[in-house]
């Protein structure tokens, strides 16, 4: 069975928000090798929070919809945005996304687009439809097999290539709100 790559990608998001790298070397019918590389931790006498990343939102207090199939990256961003002081809300299928975007107003929807039943193409669909249409952003593995936004007449306010760096999100975040 062939992978989507979304494994990996995931893997590399996590390794790299703690500051850590991947190397990866692969020869045709002779396998690869993964190198995993972390910082070294500092002798402290009480750890008390995680560094943050360099780039902070400006925009604060938004109410921003997560909408992803993979349970690792609804956490992160949860995490992540929460500390930022926004609500969110998370949800792991397009349909579920479609139906609050119809009862519950939301000033930034992140939406990946391979998922299972409905594709973050309908998502999409669905928010440019709406009267009060949020800021979107797509959050995606797919890297050249991503058909063009613009062939689908879909409106979209950022695009991030999975693996990204938070400090990424962010500073797409800050654009998309004019803070930056």
């Amino acid at each position: 069975m062939v992978g989507t790559g979304l494994g990996m990608s995931t893997s590399y998001g996590i390794v790299t928000g703690h500051g850590g790298k991947i190397e990866v070397e692969s020869e045709v019918g002779r396998g690869s090798v993964f190198t995993l590389q972390f910082p070294a931790a500092a002798k402290t006498d009480s750890p008390k929070e995680s560094p943050e990343p360099k780039q902070e939102t400006e925009s604060n207090s938004l109410r921003i919809l997560v909408v992803d199939d993979e349970e690792v990256i609804c956490n992160i961003l949860d995490k992540f945005l929460s500390k930022k002081g926004h609500l969110v809300r998370i949800v792991d299928n397009g349909r579920e996304a479609i139906m609050l975007t119809k009862i519950d107003d939301y000033d930034l929807v992140l939406c990946d687009m391979a998922m299972p039943d409905v594709f973050g193409y309908d998502v999409i669909r669905a928010l440019n439809k709406l009267e009060k249409r949020p800021k979107i952003g797509i959050i995606t593995g797919w890297g050249e097999k991503l058909k063009s936004i613009d062939d689908e007449g879909l409106k979209v306010d950022f695009i991030i290539k999975k693996p990204f760096d938070l400090s990424e999100l962010a500073k797409n975040i800050n654009v998309a709100f004019g803070t930056e």
